[in-house]
């Protein structure tokens, strides 16, 4: 019988199978390299509402994650029946079943698994992710070399202080705070851990009970025992034990304490620096999963706003501190806190557009595209594309929180109950401006009016070295300035200078277009589009 092929991937044999699905050793025909793909049928996802979420959060957590100790995963593909999700694929066994084969490890042994999991949880911690299911039927090995998955259990928390409450994973690998139904931080994974290498060295996880009740009980009541009888362990592992095993996880080891005890400095920041950002890496998942889909790549040039939103942001917050540091008096650093309070605005209306109340109505600009459908909404990928979002904006919003309290503080030491722009060419905003401020919310209009001020006050301020014969001097505010004035028109500029078909947003041809403009040219089209801006604000 031939191999099934789907895509790019034929399917030679099945390797492993679970509750929802099998899992193929498959091999992808293009470049002939193996890889993992677990088929779930579609009408799982239908018969169990949790399997949806399982699924997303491995996906989603995978692709953040890029450490040589985490099973990577690829894309995503779909049939007429079946969901194929594709993973690096690993030639060796589980630790499981090394346990089961082989029996205890000797003390290198466990140790040397045991240290390529820190390294995995390195990336994991650095995140603020809980796997929350670590066991060794989880743990895999290719050529020798550990490989964590199984994700489908795992949560993101804001901050590594940051509580859950539900009991997952397995019984006999929970802390006891799990196991109590009491509230749990990101060092519940620590005591998982422990009971890891103590399964690896004694054969055995160090409390077995045959019910829950028992051990409950067990745990509360039993200090860990070491079996000098089963296997000779040195102290210094012991008393590591001891430190991941305790039971009070105020007084468990840190994960801190623990990279510092059990990584050389070279594995600490080589586990770190190859931590991706977030934003970034999550758009290359969607890039990969929704290639082929028309409909998604209009929704992700719709979650590309917020990209872009972000990234002007972030030149506000440079430019303006180098505003405060150098001294200068200029409305530009006050201007740049309204901008901050628009594109926020901007942010929660695509959010809600996107997630809240999606329908064609709400993109006015797509909406003779025939490829969006309001059934999108039914899909699992289209689910899973509002979890991103969701996440998304609330990286945003923390990024936000710190230039935001910034902002306030310059706003009044600024005005200190006096009128700001008193002999400015900002006098006639002011009565305006205490206006809007009284109220709960500034309209849109208004702030459009201020950011194009902002723009303006730029302009002015550096018109000089934009004239500057050297091609350097001024630059980087004329672009900043170009950026910010197309977030005015923000539907517009997607709509007539973005390539649908290029989803990656830095990737964009307007970018290395925007690059080769000399200044004089790019300052005649900021001239032109403030004109254009101001006649649509003011008409």
């Amino acid at each position: 019988m031939s191999a099934k092929v789907v895509e790019n991937y034929s399917l030679l044999e099945v390797i492993g199978s679970g509750q929802y699905g099998k899992v193929y050793k498959a091999v992808n025909i293009k470049n002939n390299s193996l890889v993992a793909v677990k088929v779930v049928k579609i009408e799982k996802f239908k018969e169990v509402p949790k399997l949806e979420e399982f699924t997303m959060n491995e996906i989603q957590t995978l692709a953040r994650i890029n450490n040589p100790h985490v099973v990577k995963f690829i894309e995503m593909l779909k049939s007429s029946r079946n969901y194929y999700f594709v993973y690096e694929y690993c030639n060796g066994s589980t630790l499981e079943a090394i346990i089961q084969e082989q029996g205890v490890q000797t003390e290198k042994e466990a140790l040397y698994y045991f240290r390529q999991l820190v390294q995995a949880f390195q990336s994991l911690v650095s995140e603020n992710i809980m796997h929350r299911d670590l066991k060794p039927s989880n743990i895999m090995l290719h050529n020798g070399q550990i490989k964590l998955g199984d994700f489908g259990f795992c949560k993101a928390l804001n901050t590594a202080q940051d509580l859950s409450t539900t009991m997952v994973g397995s019984p006999i690998y929970m802390a006891p705070e799990i196991l109590k139904g009491q509230e749990y931080t990101i060092k519940a994974d620590i005591w998982s851990l422990g009971c890891v290498l103590y399964e690896l060295l004694y054969g055995i996880c160090p409390f077995e009970e045959k019910t829950m009740a028992q051990l409950m009980l067990a745990v509360e009541e039993r200090e860990i025992q070491f079996l000098d009888n089963v296997n000779v362990v040195s102290q210094t592992t012991k008393d590591l034990l001891l430190k991941m095993l305790t039971k009070d996880y105020n007084k468990r080891i840190n994960w801190k304490e623990l990279f510092e005890r059990e990584l050389t400095y070279a594995e600490r920041i080589k586990n770190t620096e190859q931590q991706p950002n977030q934003i970034q890496q999550e758009l290359s998942l969607n890039s990969q999963r929704n290639k082929e889909s028309k409909a998604f790549k209009y929704l992700l040039m719709e979650r590309n706003k917020i990209f872009y939103l972000y990234k002007v942001v972030e030149e506000v917050l440079e430019l303006s501190k180098d505003e405060r540091d150098e001294q200068r008096e200029s409305q530009s650093v006050y201007c740049g806190y309204l901008l901050m309070k628009y594109i926020c605005y901007l942010i929660e209306m695509i959010r809600m557009n996107l997630v809240e109340k999606f329908n064609v109505s709400a993109f006015p600009h797509l909406a003779k595209k025939q490829e969006l459908q309001n059934d999108i909404t039914k899909t699992f990928e289209y689910k899973s594309f509002c979890t991103l979002i969701q996440k998304e904006v609330e990286t945003a919003r923390k990024m936000f929180k710190h230039y935001q309290e910034e902002a306030d503080k310059f706003f009044k030491s600024q005005t200190n109950g006096q009128h700001i722009y008193q002999g400015t060419e900002f006098a006639h905003f002011e009565n305006e401006l205490q206006r809007e401020l009284s109220t709960s919310e500034i309209s849109i209009t208004f702030m459009k009016k201020l950011v194009l001020k902002y723009c303006e006050d730029m302009k002015s301020q550096f018109l000089q070295q934009f004239l500057d014969k050297n091609p350097q001097s001024g630059s980087k505010q004329l672009l900043h300035i170009e950026k910010t004035l197309e977030s005015l028109i923000l539907d517009e500029f997607f709509e007539n200078c973005m390539d649908i078909q290029q989803i990656d947003l830095e990737q964009q041809n307007y970018f290395a277009i925007l690059n080769k403009y000399t200044k004089a040219d790019l300052l005649q089209v900021i001239t032109n589009k403030m004109d254009y801006i101001r006649h649509k604000l003011y008409k």
